[in-house]
């Protein structure tokens, strides 16, 4: 199992990441947020035409990708990360038979990060992304 830093382990003490638990180092440009929902904020980093979702709130997400992606896939990656003893997740990954990507790394509640229908070119770019994943505790 992967083990995900604390954001305040990192530059700045994970300050400027966007994300609310679950935070990633944005680019300097090319994103948005946060935006609030009734029960949900989200930000998004766009890429080409494709965009990395990052969400906090459990009215989002099941604590899966959607399973439509899952069915459609002709591979999946699957692993398992945690955080301190206290989290764990998973980071879900698959390609489509047209060869685009998706991901999904989050926890089973609130948080998560993702990806769908994404060029090679645009799931590198978020995949590099998503390589500074941190999360951030409240203490």
């Amino acid at each position: 199992m992967n083990a995900v830093a604390a954001c305040e382990s990192l530059p700045n003490h994970g300050m400027g990441w966007i994300g609310a638990g679950l935070r990633v180092r944005p680019p300097s440009s090319g994103y948005e947020g946060p935006t609030s929902g009734e029960h949900d904020t989200h930000w998004f980093i766009r890429f080409g035409k494709g965009w990395l979702h990052i969400v906090n709130g459990y009215a989002w997400h099941s604590g899966l990708p959607l399973e439509s992606l899952l069915k459609t896939s002709t591979s999946l990656k699957v692993r398992g990360w945690e955080f301190g003893g206290s989290m764990v997740g998973l980071d879900l990954a698959g390609q489509l038979s047209d060869g685009r990507r998706w991901r999904w790394f989050g926890a089973p509640i609130a948080e998560a990060i993702s990806y769908e229908n994404a060029t090679p070119v645009e799931a590198e770019f978020f995949d590099r992304i998503l390589d500074s994943v941190c999360v951030h505790s409240e203490k």
